[in-house]
Protein backbone atom coordinates (compact mmCIF):
# COMPACT_ATOMS: atom_id res chain seq x y z
CA UNK A 1 0.00 0.00 0.00
CA UNK A 2 1.31 3.45 -0.89
CA UNK A 3 2.33 5.79 1.95
CA UNK A 4 -0.44 8.26 1.04
CA UNK A 5 -3.02 5.57 1.79
CA UNK A 6 -1.33 4.62 5.04
CA UNK A 7 -1.33 8.24 6.22
CA UNK A 8 -4.90 8.67 5.00
CA UNK A 9 -5.94 5.56 6.90
CA UNK A 10 -4.36 6.83 10.10
CA UNK A 11 -6.01 10.23 9.76
CA UNK A 12 -9.34 8.62 8.85
CA UNK A 13 -9.26 6.24 11.83
CA UNK A 14 -8.35 8.93 14.36
CA UNK A 15 -10.89 11.45 13.03
CA UNK A 16 -13.63 8.83 12.86
CA UNK A 17 -12.96 7.56 16.39
CA UNK A 18 -12.61 11.08 17.80
CA UNK A 19 -15.83 12.15 16.09
CA UNK A 20 -17.74 9.17 17.44
CA UNK A 21 -16.41 9.66 20.98
CA UNK A 22 -17.16 13.39 20.98
CA UNK A 23 -20.64 12.83 19.56
CA UNK A 24 -21.36 10.06 22.08
CA UNK A 25 -20.21 12.27 24.91
CA UNK A 26 -21.74 15.62 23.95
CA UNK A 27 -24.61 15.10 21.50
CA UNK A 28 -27.17 14.02 24.14
CA UNK A 29 -26.35 17.14 26.19
CA UNK A 30 -26.56 19.32 23.06
CA UNK A 31 -29.98 17.90 22.20
CA UNK A 32 -31.20 18.50 25.76
CA UNK A 33 -29.83 22.04 25.57
CA UNK A 34 -31.77 22.72 22.38
CA UNK A 35 -34.96 21.27 23.88
CA UNK A 36 -34.64 23.31 27.07
CA UNK A 37 -33.28 26.39 25.30
CA UNK A 38 -30.31 26.27 27.66
CA UNK A 39 -27.38 25.49 25.39
CA UNK A 40 -23.86 25.57 26.77
CA UNK A 41 -21.29 26.96 24.36
CA UNK A 42 -18.76 24.29 25.34
CA UNK A 43 -21.23 21.47 24.73
CA UNK A 44 -22.22 22.91 21.35
CA UNK A 45 -18.56 23.36 20.39
CA UNK A 46 -17.64 19.81 21.40
CA UNK A 47 -20.62 18.30 19.55
CA UNK A 48 -19.81 20.43 16.49
CA UNK A 49 -16.17 19.32 16.57
CA UNK A 50 -17.32 15.71 16.79
CA UNK A 51 -19.61 16.17 13.81
CA UNK A 52 -16.88 17.94 11.82
CA UNK A 53 -14.30 15.25 12.60
CA UNK A 54 -16.71 12.52 11.57
CA UNK A 55 -17.69 14.38 8.38
CA UNK A 56 -14.04 14.89 7.38
CA UNK A 57 -13.34 11.22 8.08
CA UNK A 58 -16.24 10.33 5.77
CA UNK A 59 -14.71 12.38 2.96
CA UNK A 60 -11.36 10.66 3.47
CA UNK A 61 -13.15 7.29 3.51
CA UNK A 62 -14.91 8.04 0.21
CA UNK A 63 -11.60 8.95 -1.39
CA UNK A 64 -9.92 5.82 -0.05
CA UNK A 65 -12.61 3.40 -1.25
CA UNK A 66 -12.46 4.96 -4.70
CA UNK A 67 -8.69 4.41 -4.84
CA UNK A 68 -7.92 1.15 -3.01
CA UNK A 69 -9.43 -2.31 -3.31
CA UNK A 70 -12.35 -2.57 -0.93
CA UNK A 71 -11.29 -6.06 0.19
CA UNK A 72 -8.10 -4.49 1.52
CA UNK A 73 -9.17 -1.11 2.85
CA UNK A 74 -12.49 -2.03 4.50
CA UNK A 75 -11.31 -4.63 7.04
CA UNK A 76 -8.27 -2.55 7.98
CA UNK A 77 -10.34 0.62 8.39
CA UNK A 78 -13.11 -1.02 10.39
CA UNK A 79 -10.61 -2.81 12.62
CA UNK A 80 -8.57 0.33 13.24
CA UNK A 81 -11.62 2.45 14.08
CA UNK A 82 -13.03 -0.31 16.31
CA UNK A 83 -9.81 -0.46 18.31
CA UNK A 84 -9.49 3.32 18.63
CA UNK A 85 -13.12 3.69 19.72
CA UNK A 86 -12.67 0.98 22.35
CA UNK A 87 -9.52 2.60 23.74
CA UNK A 88 -11.02 6.09 23.55
CA UNK A 89 -14.21 4.95 25.27
CA UNK A 90 -12.21 3.60 28.19
CA UNK A 91 -9.98 6.67 28.42
CA UNK A 92 -12.50 9.46 27.81
CA UNK A 93 -15.94 8.02 28.56
CA UNK A 94 -14.94 5.91 31.56
CA UNK A 95 -16.44 2.81 29.99
CA UNK A 96 -15.29 -0.62 31.14
CA UNK A 97 -13.87 -3.41 29.03
CA UNK A 98 -14.37 -7.00 30.05
CA UNK A 99 -11.89 -9.78 29.37
CA UNK A 100 -13.89 -10.82 26.29
CA UNK A 101 -13.57 -7.29 24.90
CA UNK A 102 -9.81 -7.37 25.40
CA UNK A 103 -9.50 -10.72 23.67
CA UNK A 104 -11.69 -9.50 20.82
CA UNK A 105 -9.61 -6.33 20.48
CA UNK A 106 -6.41 -8.40 20.39
CA UNK A 107 -7.89 -10.57 17.63
CA UNK A 108 -8.95 -7.49 15.65
CA UNK A 109 -5.45 -6.04 16.03
CA UNK A 110 -3.94 -9.33 14.86
CA UNK A 111 -6.29 -9.37 11.86
CA UNK A 112 -5.48 -5.78 10.91
CA UNK A 113 -1.76 -6.53 11.18
CA UNK A 114 -2.05 -9.63 8.99
CA UNK A 115 -4.07 -7.77 6.36
CA UNK A 116 -1.67 -4.82 6.35
CA UNK A 117 1.38 -7.05 5.99
CA UNK A 118 -0.31 -9.00 3.19
CA UNK A 119 -0.72 -5.78 1.19
CA UNK A 120 2.83 -4.50 1.74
Amino acid sequence: MKPIFIYSMIIYAFLSAAGLILLRSFLPRAIDGFRNQNMSGKVLLAASLGLAAYAISLLIWLWMISSVELTIIYPIAVGAVTLLVAVGSVLFLNENLKMAHGIGAALVLAGVTVLYRATS
